[in-house]
């Protein structure tokens, strides 16, 4: 799926986290996106970031097969989707737990590992964003080596 970066930009200047959201302000604003497009799904899962391959725990909507990032829109990601909510069940859901992630709430407890694990979706896509993430940084690693040999090579038969 592709990021719409326009739609992404208007939400991130629009919505703004509750003041007591913490390091959870991105899932905040992915949520409240919800009241603008009420056809959107609410999307808990993983992201990694292109200029560092970091995995990260991350928020976004999706609707018509676009991902709408109201805190990451004007970076390179590749996103790896959890779980995901349509607007009535992300609502439900928020109702019942009261706070964000809502993912949490499907954890067999705050320890909750892929081994373990209450929701083994989300940490399938966790286990698909790290492989992920890892062949990306081989590939990154493997191309430097390779400029690297063919500029030694160009310096040696310079001299």
């Amino acid at each position: 799926m592709k990021i719409n970066k326009t739609l992404s930009q208007e939400l991130a200047q629009e919505i703004l986290p509750p003041a007591n959201a913490g390091e959870y302000a991105g899932w905040y604003r992915a949520f409240s996106g919800l009241s603008r497009l009420p056809d959107a799904c609410y999307v808990e899962g993983w992201m990694v970031l292109q200029d560092t391959f970091a995995v990260s725990e991350h928020a976004w909507l999706e609707v018509d097969n676009e991902i709408i990032d109201p805190v990451h829109w004007q970076d390179e990601a590749t996103y790896f989707s959890g779980a995901r909510f349509n607007a009535a069940q992300a609502q439900a859901a928020m109702a019942q737990k009261g706070q964000l992630p809502l993912t949490h709430l499907l954890r067999a407890s705050r320890n909750d590992t892929p081994a373990n694990s209450g929701n083994p979706k989300y940490w399938a896509a966790w286990e698909e964003a790290t492989k992920f993430a890892e062949a990306q940084k081989r590939g990154t690693l493997w191309s430097n080596w390779h400029r690297w040999l063919e500029l030694i090579a160009k310096r040696h038969k310079d001299m």
